[in-house]
């Protein structure tokens, strides 16, 4: 009950960010009224305590209700949803919340169900945008062992196979059906890789895999896009197509204990490389910490240790305990993009690379050691 109502009030903490900051700043008017409206709404908004513990998020309900507009449901709620209602969409109006709470009283079993048995598992394609300049720096000119950790459908394993705009700099496969667009901001330009860097293994590890040849699955991807993002709507779909072709390889397991037997697998003579991108700030610090653990013994096994490429909020970089410093820039919602080389004595070598738009949608490269010349 303690642990309930602890996660009761962190809620509503978050409906409040969601709804000033989070939904606001990204591009969401829709999820920002909504979310004004739960965190003044404990009834409803405590929906998203159905979920398992860590995904008892806004993103919870959110998601639930936008999978069953998108599953066809008819309702007055749908018209204010783009990705349901195309260019016909209603603006944000002071209609907007009374329609969801309706909404949410008509479907509250359908809701639950669904938020207890679904966990928030965004496979968001444009963050490989901000991963792969990382990437590259951890390659040299040697090929890549990837494992992704929190793999969702393990779309984003599928990155050297998509076409990529990277501020000034188009870079991949230019026939791949996947177009991955991310703004450069600032005046430092993050070291776009061309050609890509060659990935000879890869896998993912994630405690629910989603397997995007399942309608239903897919779906649930489909659903944690924003409603105002038709474009995401689209890369995703593309995406999804590309993977239901190639199969990415996604083992069940913990994201962090389960890494080392997956590692296991790559072969020797590739630059193992772990990734993550908004995975671990579902975890506990102390599992934070353990996944350098895991990494330290890991690279003691092969000869050429191994990397971290991880793209988080700066506070749960700041729980890896990787001694990179901070940026200086006081907003939480933004991920930061780092870079740690675990060598086989179990040092480590880390750098903050970047600021990043959660989504993909930017990157502020800060780096002036390993940024691209004009």
């Amino acid at each position: 009950m303690a642990q309930r109502s602890t996660d009761a009030g962190r809620l509503e903490r978050l409906y409040r960010r969601y709804a000033e900051r989070d939904a606001r700043t990204f591009g969401s008017p829709v999820y920002a009224a909504i979310c004004a409206g739960l965190a003044d709404d404990p009834a409803r908004g405590s929906l998203a305590l159905a979920a398992p513990p860590g995904f008892r998020i806004p993103n919870a309900l959110l998601s639930a209700v936008h999978h069953l507009l998108l599953s066809g449901v008819r309702d007055p709620l749908a018209g204010y949803y783009p990705t349901v209602a195309g260019d016909a969409a209603r603006s944000v109006d002071e209609g907007l919340y009374p329609a969801f709470a309706a909404f949410v009283d008509r479907h509250d079993d359908a809701l639950r169900e669904l938020i207890a048995t679904h966990a928030t598992q965004t496979n968001e394609v444009g963050r490989s945008a901000l991963v792969l300049p990382a990437l590259a720096l951890a390659a040299g000119a040697e090929p890549l062992a990837i494992v992704e950790i929190g793999s969702s459908g393990g779309l984003n394993q599928l990155l050297d196979r998509f076409r990529y705009r990277i501020g000034d700099a188009t870079v991949g496969d230019p026939t791949s059906p996947v177009d991955v667009a991310c703004e450069v901001r600032g005046e430092l330009l993050p070291p776009v890789p061309d050609p890509l860097p060659a990935i000879a293994w890869r896998a993912g590890i994630d405690r629910s895999p989603i397997d995007v040849t399942r309608q239903e699955a897919a779906d649930w991807l489909r659903a944690q896009v924003w409603p105002e993002h038709r474009d995401r709507m689209a890369t995703l779909e593309a995406a999804i197509s590309l993977a239901r072709s190639i199969r990415p390889r996604v083992v069940r397991g913990e994201a962090v204990e389960g890494i080392g037997a997956l590692a296991r697998e790559a072969p020797a003579e590739a630059r193992l490389v772990v990734v993550s991108t908004s995975v671990l700030v579902y975890l506990e610090p102390a599992r934070r910490r353990l996944l350098v653990d895991e990494l330290r013994s890991i690279a003691a096994e092969r000869a050429q240790g191994a990397w971290l490429v991880t793209c988080e909020p700066e506070d749960v970089l700041a729980d890896l305990e990787l001694d990179v410093g901070r940026s200086g820039v006081d907003l939480p919602e933004l991920n930061a993009l780092a870079s740690c080389h675990v060598r086989p004595d179990g040092s480590l070598d880390a750098r903050l690379l970047a600021l990043c738009h959660p989504h993909g949608r930017w990157m502020r490269w800060l780096d002036p050691a390993t940024a691209r010349r004009a």
